[in-house]
């Protein structure tokens, strides 16, 4: 269909006005282009997290870790990144229990221990109860779950519930442990110490959130380090 009839089926009655401004934004008339529908054929990945995961910093949205991984990787990208939550909520489970993927990945943990939402006797039960869920229809998906980066002070200062986030990363890995022994063959844990360590620090400006160059770094780094890995040696 012509963008010009595109145009007047959604309610633009100057045509003329329309394929004037069309041409001096795009550099070509509306008869000229036809709008159409492309198959989506990239595999489907799905990644939920935290305000790490929204990369506010990024430099611009193309330029957030997930999007360069899933560019590098060859993924037609979900991503799930809520700043200030990511607290393993039942809600976002079935949203993506109900949406195709080739590969879901986790980042969780961090929100966990600023907001004190889940206790050292709380938190195993929901991130199970999160995993559990999403495996009712993605049951051969490579789920990959992977724990905090390096926190700054997080790393040994006790939240308001006896959370460091080396406890965090402790449950995290336990769980998916567990889970595998359970069955779940395609299950897989990353420290996110190995994506994002102290070594980094000068990227955490405020001592959490990446930089730009911060996250420029954690998207060049996920196939090698975390992808590859977590796919390949499952736990640890």
């Amino acid at each position: 269909m012509p963008v010009q009839e595109v145009a007047a089926a959604v309610g633009y009655e100057e045509r003329r006005y329309f394929s004037e401004m069309f041409k001096k934004i795009t550099g070509v008339t509306p008869s000229d282009f036809r709008a159409g529908f492309h198959a989506d054929t990239p595999p489907r990945w799905i990644t939920y997290g935290s305000s790490i995961t929204q990369c506010v910093a990024a430099s611009s949205p193309s330029r957030t870790w997930p999007a360069i991984a899933a560019a590098a990787a060859g993924y037609n990208l979900t991503c799930l990144g809520y700043s200030g939550n990511c607290h393993l909520e039942p809600m976002v489970a079935r949203m993506i229990r109900g949406l195709p993927a080739a590969l879901i990945t986790l980042c969780v943990g961090v929100n966990v221990y600023g907001a004190g939402t889940l206790s050292p006797r709380t938190f195993q039960p929901a991130l199970i109860g999160l995993l559990e869920t999403i495996r009712e229809r993605h049951r051969d998906t490579p789920l990959l779950v992977i724990s905090p980066l390096y926190g700054s002070e997080r790393e040994t200062d006790e939240n308001k519930l006896g959370f460091t986030l080396p406890l965090l990363r402790k449950e995290i890995a336990a769980t998916v442990a567990l889970l595998q022994q359970r069955g779940d063959n395609h299950l897989a844990y990353r420290d996110g110490l190995e994506w994002l360590g102290a070594e980094d620090a000068a990227l955490l400006p405020a001592g959490l959130h990446p930089d730009a160059a911060g996250y420029e770094l954690l998207g060049a780094r996920f196939m090698e380090r975390i992808l590859r890995r977590g796919r390949g040696h499952g736990h640890g």
